[in-house]
């Protein structure tokens, strides 16, 4: 089999094939990504790690017919070969027994396959675009998991707090993680017109460490069908497919243990306290601990390791309510305000033992709450 291409359409899609291959010693075949000529005109790329399956479809001009359409290749080797030469260039590539031969312009080389019959079965993915879908841009996606997957536990132990809740509801897709200790929710507005069945959307988990995986081979801003079917979530665009596994389970109650009243209320500088928490880094102790002092006007922060030293911070403040003093994990507190874009945050304060909420300030769509620590 004979066929001809060009360059760019196969660095970029086995570029993002070959981050969801994988060192399997019980299946090596996950190394590699899978080629099918499934018709003249198509080139069907697979690649599929047990957790994310990923097809995409690169047109192609057959030049000869053959009997042997369907191999596996190792895609990091033939990337660094590709991107050798530019990537306007017309690439040829004949299936033989054993290997491929690649021409480009005056360049010929043979890179040794291996055979399909090992891949995994993959029959189940062979799904088409559900009536029940929704279609949004990727964006919406991409920007909802990337804001809250680092709030999931890493631990299995409880095997839904290690995933990222998606649920959809009144025109609002709403994105939440937790580890038990801080949680995070994402909430974008999108219109719910071209939904059949809303309860499909209404609770869908999935581990966060895939869907962080996931993000790695989705285009940013195009239009993308999302549907679920056979226990997988599936984001289907006009040349590929990609679909993860579901996780069953209930996910906590969230809503019902975000406060809603607060003794302290404070407005400040996102930068200022990003400053302020980068110092504590340096200085803290194995508890990652930060002692904050909430003045009138004034935020002290308060770090210190016995063996290196301490340090002060003094930041201004616009306070509502009582003065008092918390301590907090200074890391929790940084992996949220370095996802913020708001120049100014709000923090509200519901009591010393009870949960912190931390939100870009006029913005309810992004919240933030974390637990304070008990020093």
């Amino acid at each position: 089999m004979k066929i001809e291409t060009i360059n760019e359409l196969l660095i970029d899609v086995i570029g993002k094939a070959a981050k969801i291959t994988t060192r399997n010693p019980n299946q090596p075949v996950l190394e590699n990504i899978l080629f099918e000529i499934t018709d003249e005109s198509t080139l069907r790329i697979t690649s599929y790690n047990l957790d994310i399956f990923y097809k995409q479809d690169i047109f192609i001009k057959t030049i000869s017919e053959g009997k042997n359409k369907k191999i596996c290749i190792n895609p990091n080797l033939l990337l660094s070969y590709l991107n050798l030469f530019n990537k306007n260039e017309n690439v040829i590539i004949e299936i033989l027994e054993n290997s491929i031969k690649i021409k480009v312009k005056n360049q010929e080389s043979n890179i040794q396959i291996v055979s399909s019959n090992t891949y995994p079965d993959i029959k189940n993915f062979n799904l088409s675009q559900s009536e029940n879908s929704l279609i949004i841009n990727s964006d919406i996606l991409i920007d909802g998991i990337q804001s809250v997957s680092f709030a999931a536990a890493i631990s299995s132990i409880k095997p839904e707090l290690s995933c990222v809740l998606m649920s959809y509801e009144g025109d609002v897709f709403s994105f939440v993680a937790t580890d038990g200790f801080r949680l995070v929710e994402k909430r974008k507005i999108i219109n719910k017109d071209n939904i059949k069945n809303i309860d499909d959307f209404k609770q869908i988990l999935i581990p966060a460490k895939t869907l962080n995986d996931l993000m790695k081979v989705i285009y940013p801003n195009i239009s993308i069908s999302i549907f679920l079917e056979k226990g997988l979530f599936c984001v289907k665009t006009t040349e590929s497919l990609l679909c993860v596994r579901t996780v069953s389970g209930l996910y906590p109650n969230y809503k019902a243990i975000i406060p809603n009243k607060f003794i302290t209320e404070i407005e400040m500088s996102t930068e200022d306290i990003l400053n302020a928490l980068k110092a504590s880094n340096i200085f803290s102790d194995d508890f990652n601990y930060v002692k904050i002092d909430i003045g009138d006007k004034e935020i002290d922060f308060y770090s210190k390791n016995n063996k290196i030293g301490e340090s002060f911070s003094k930041q201004e403040i616009f306070k509502k309510g009582e003065s008092l003093s918390q301590n907090y994990n200074h890391k929790y507190l940084s992996d949220f305000l370095n996802k913020i874009k708001s120049d100014k945050i709000s923090i509200e304060i519901s009591g010393k033992t009870t949960p912190t909420v931390i939100k870009p300030l006029e913005d309810n769509s992004y919240v933030y709450m974390v637990m304070p620590m008990n020093k």
